[in-house]
C-alpha cells in the first residue's frame, strides 16, 4: 500500500503537542527520518527485573516479550492513557503520546 507510513514523534512545543493533554505527540508520517527511529527495551519492574533488563540489551525480540517502544531522539516511551478516550465511528480511540513519567502502573519510568 502506498504511501508508506512511519510511526513518528517530535519534541513537544506549543504547536506540536497532543490535543487534550498537551504532551509529546506520536503520529503517523510519510517521512522516514530521525523522527521515526524507535528502540525496544524490556520494561522496568523495579528490583525484580533489574539485571535482566540490562543483560537483554541487544538480544533478539520474541513475540512473547513485553516491550517498551522508546523514541530515540527524545528518549520517551510510547504510552496511552485510557482516561483520555474519544468515541468515534470506529469505536473508542485513545490518545497516544510519548512520556517519561513514573506513575503507579507504569512499567518504564525513570
Amino acid at each position: 500500500m502506498e504511501p508508506r507510513l512511519y510511526l513518528s514523534s517530535t519534541t513537544k512545543t506549543e504547536r506540536t503537542s497532543t490535543k487534550s493533554t498537551n504532551r509529546q505527540l506520536v503520529f503517523m508520517s510519510t517521512a522516514n527520518g530521525a523522527d521515526s527511529i524507535w528502540t525496544f527495551m524490556l520494561p522496568s519492574r523495579g528490583k525484580i527485573c533489574n539485571s535482566e533488563r540490562f543483560l537483554a540489551k541487544g538480544n533478539p525480540v520474541t513475540i512473547y516479550d513485553s516491550l517498551m517502544l522508546i523514541h530515540r531522539q527524545t528518549n520517551r516511551c510510547v504510552t496511552v492513557d485510557s482516561k483520555n478516550s474519544e468515541r468515534t465511528e470506529f469505536g473508542f480511540e485513545f490518545e497516544c503520546y510519548a512520556d517519561r513519567t513514573s506513575e503507579f502502573g507504569k512499567l518504564g519510568g525513570k
